[in-house]
């Protein structure tokens, strides 16, 4: 199948636009295949927004200090970046695995909702939660303790794999760049969580063995770690 083809059937779960309004946006969009670490989005691309077709993307924005913050990952059939056309914020956006995604230019974006208000309005209800949630996950990763930090993102870019396995689909220092901390303190982190039975560190990818537990930890219910700070 070309990557063109991926969008024959594509449901888009956020933002509930409509099936008529997406064809509409999807029939303005250029298909590409990402490769992990590579950009989506950037704030020196042309104006766009993201679908993401297949894949896992991490979004994340920088600070007035150039460090970039994780704001939130995004899966099969969710829409990337209409917050910062909204507001100029500096938001990015890239592949944690590959990821085929649908880049919608911005005037095609505006034509479409021009001439959808009702749709229009929808996506800036929905672009207004997103920034909300992703202002909490912002101060929230900020405050809490660097274990949990690694234990959340681990949590968020978890996959299953066929053979039933959860992974996290990441290296220790693209670990390290998500949480934004060193490479130490998640090489740390994950040798306390081995220890405890909650994963199993391979080449690129970390197996949640207990996702169950690692949730319980991440939200602060299990305090069985210590922080590797």
């Amino acid at each position: 199948m070309t990557i063109e083809g991926e969008l024959q059937g594509l449901r888009i779960g956020e933002p509930a636009l409509g099936d008529e309004v997406w064809a509409e946006l999807l029939a303005g969009a250029g298909v590409r295949r990402v490769p992990p670490r590579r950009r989506v989005l950037a704030p020196t691309s042309p104006p766009s927004v993201a679908v993401v077709v297949h894949g896992l993307v991490r979004v994340f924005m920088w600070t007035a200090r150039r460090t970039p913050v994780t704001i939130g990952y995004a899966r099969h059939g969710r829409l990337v970046g209409p917050g910062a056309l909204l507001s100029s914020g500096k938001i990015a956006a890239e592949a944690v695995v590959t990821s085929t995604v649908a880049l919608v230019p911005a005037d095609h974006l505006r034509d479409t909702l021009l001439r959808r208000p009702q749709a229009a309005w929808t996506l800036v209800e929905w672009a207004q939660r997103w920034y909300a949630a992703a202002l909490t996950t912002a101060i929230e990763g900020m405050s809490a303790p660097l274990s949990i930090r690694v234990a959340r993102h681990l949590l968020d870019m978890s996959m299953l794999t066929p053979g039933d396995e959860t992974i996290a689909p990441v290296t220790h220092q693209h670990l390290a760049d998500a949480v934004g901390t060193a490479r130490e303190v998640v090489t740390r982190a994950l040798g306390e969580f081995r220890e405890h039975g909650l994963v199993i560190t391979r080449r690129r990818h970390v197996v949640l063995r207990n996702p169950q537990g690692m949730a319980r930890f991440a939200a602060g219910q299990d305090p069985l770690l210590r922080d590797p700070d």
